[in-house]
C-alpha cells in the first residue's frame, strides 16, 4: 500500500474513541442554539438591502446558521481539494 492509500483509509474510518473536545463543544453550542430558538419566537423586522421582511427571530437565526454551515462546508471542500492537488 502506498502512503496515499493509507491516508485515504485513515481519513474514512471514524475514530471509535469517546467524545472529543470538538464534539462536546459542538453539542453544547447546539443545545444553546436550540434554547435560543425556543425562547425567541416573536416576530422581528428584518431589513436587508432593499427588502423589509417580518420574520420570527428564530428563523433569522436558523438562516444565518445554515449560511454559515454552507460556507464552512464549502471552505473545507476547497481545502481538501487543494491538499489532494498538492499531494499529486
Amino acid at each position: 500500500m502506498t502512503d496515499d492509500q493509507i491516508r485515504d483509509i485513515a481519513a474514512k474510518e471514524p475514530s471509535e474513541s469517546s467524545l472529543s473536545i470538538g464534539r462536546v463543544i459542538a453539542l453544547v453550542g447546539l443545545a444553546l442554539f436550540v434554547a435560543f430558538i425556543i425562547q425567541n419566537t416573536q416576530d422581528s423586522d428584518v431589513r436587508f438591502l432593499w427588502m423589509d421582511i417580518q420574520l420570527p427571530v428564530w428563523m433569522v437565526a436558523v438562516l444565518i446558521f445554515v449560511i454559515g454551515a454552507l460556507v464552512g462546508y464549502y471552505s473545507k471542500v476547497r481545502k481538501v481539494k487543494a491538499q489532494r492537488k498538492a499531494l499529486k
